[in-house]
């Protein structure tokens, strides 16, 4: 009998064990990657191939390079095996290399966008600069590319990522990336949002990016939807509510529906709590968020 009670022990243990694991995958998923991203870049480029260049032999003998060097720490490199072989690496991961010049000082950056866990489908994307011998990454964000721009003076390239969450989080960063003196200046937006769990209509449908400025003329809370949801808004926050902004902070008004301003802050959000953000974190970071018009 006690070996019984053994066996459905067990039973009940490889039971709770298969949940827990279940449970982790699904809440390492990504949330929600694809984005109307017209709406926070404007004039934005999407003919990736045109700028980001996947020329095999130069791309396949760089990235070889940092490879034997063990400059790279993807699955299948020497970060994992000291006997990795680059051609199992390169037939996985070869079709997530670029190379482009951004700056256009005739050296080309290497660039890698893509998924390196295989156990879920979050991208990362990365910038390999060339310093003397060497490659060195100087960007390395969760995320995906989903826009550029060519700097009308100097031909530049400015790259926008979008650095999206997984799990239980609904932060969103939108990273302007240009490369100056070897490495990666950003400049950082930000916005809640999330596909599934989180109540209210995001965005708006078209926005207008004008290069007027408003002055808020009172304090003013800073919602992630156009409308005052007081229950049951999310797990992490039972309102819509981001964050107050004081009076005086400049804004850009992009839409306005059903009696709603959507907006861009362009000033720090008051020194508040808040179940959203943390305000000490947005001294330099543009938030979108709704406001009464």
């Amino acid at each position: 009998m006690a070996s019984l009670f053994y066996f459905y022990d067990m039973y009940k243990c490889v039971l709770l064990t298969g949940f827990l694991l279940l449970v982790m995958r699904l809440s390492a998923s990504v949330v929600m990657p694809d984005i109307p991203w017209q709406l926070f870049v404007n004039g934005g480029r999407t003919d990736f191939d045109s700028v980001l260049v996947a020329d095999d032999e130069f791309v396949r003998h760089e990235v070889k390079m940092m490879f034997d060097n063990d400059q790279l720490s993807h699955p299948y490199t020497k970060a994992y095996d000291l006997k990795a072989d680059f051609e199992v690496y390169w037939k996985i991961f070869g079709k997530y290399w670029r190379r482009c010049d951004l700056n256009k000082d005739d050296r080309f950056e290497l660039f890698f966008n893509g998924v390196v866990n295989m156990e879920d489908s979050m991208e990362v994307f990365q910038i390999y600069v060339l310093k003397d011998i060497d490659y060195e990454t100087v960007y390395d964000r969760p995320g995906r590319l989903i826009a550029y721009k060519i700097h009308p003076l100097t031909g530049e390239v400015i790259l926008f990522h979008h650095q999206y969450p997984c799990c239980n989080n609904a932060s969103h960063n939108i990273n302007t990336v240009r490369l100056i003196d070897g490495k990666a200046n950003l400049r950082k937006k930000y916005f809640v949002a999330r596909d599934s769990e989180m109540k209210g209509r995001f965005f708006p449908k078209t926005v207008l990016y004008e290069d007027d400025y408003s002055i808020l003329e009172r304090k003013t809370m800073l919602r992630w939807s156009g409308e005052v949801i007081r229950y049951g808004a999310w797990m992490r926050s039972p309102s819509n509510e981001i964050v107050h902004y004081a009076a005086g902070t400049p804004y850009r008004v992009l839409a306005i529906e059903e009696g709603w301003k959507y907006v861009l802050m362009c000033g720090p959000p008051e020194k508040e709590r808040s179940k959203v953000i943390n305000p000490d974190n947005f001294e330099d970071v543009k938030v979108y968020g709704w406001i009464r018009e």
